[in-house]
């Protein structure tokens, strides 16, 4: 697989923000409806804005250690078996890896630290929550130059090992991942109105 360039993940990161956005807008009014046996929209960007933020640690930490290869080795192992331990499973298969190409594929179970809360945030107070976080990580991740992103991996607890520049893309993965989940949601919703 040919490197990736952090002038193309950028871009494809706001591409799923603006997709992601563009739907949240449109849900606004039905942000908190309760979904039988699911999370409501609200829930769905609690979770993405929570797995951004474990995500971070990625980025902010991993590159100070790199010297270390053992410790990140170890670290990365037992990282991966505390998440599979927390909850985290496959309940249908995406065939590999999450890619820009079958980003909403699959379907998996988050970890406990990873569910949404039940609080109730705003719209207003959901969205500007994800662009600090967002803002966050883009800052993290700038700060580490293209080399060390594609050469220092960490693993996903279920879809194997990804680079640092992987893991910054796979932010918009996780967002297009569940984009289908909030567009059927809305669907729902609005059948019901009618």
């Amino acid at each position: 697989m040919a490197e990736l360039r952090w002038g193309e993940v950028r871009s494809y990161l706001d591409e799923c923000e603006c997709a992601l956005l563009e739907e949240l807008s449109r849900a606004r009014g039905t942000l908190h409806e309760p979904v039988p046996g699911g999370w409501t929209i609200a829930q769905i960007v609690h979770h993405l804005v929570r797995t951004e933020q474990v995500m971070y640690l990625i980025w902010a930490v991993v590159p100070k250690f790199r010297r270390f290869p053992r410790f990140v080795k170890a670290a990365d192992g037992a990282n991966a078996a505390i998440w599979r331990w927390m909850g985290m499973r496959t309940v249908e298969s995406a065939n590999g890896k999450l890619t820009t190409a079958n980003a909403t594929d699959g379907r998996y179970r988050a970890p406990v630290f990873l569910r949404p809360a039940n609080g109730v945030k705003s719209y207003d107070e959901l969205v500007e929550w994800r662009r600090r976080t967002r803002d966050r990580s883009l800052r993290a991740i700038t700060a580490i130059d293209d080399e060390t992103l594609n050469s220092l991996r960490w693993s996903h607890p279920l879809l194997g090992s990804y680079t640092l520049m992987e893991f910054a893309q796979f932010l918009g993965i996780h967002e297009r991942h569940h984009l289908p989940q909030i567009q059927r949601i809305r669907e729902a919703e609005r059948g019901q109105m009618v």
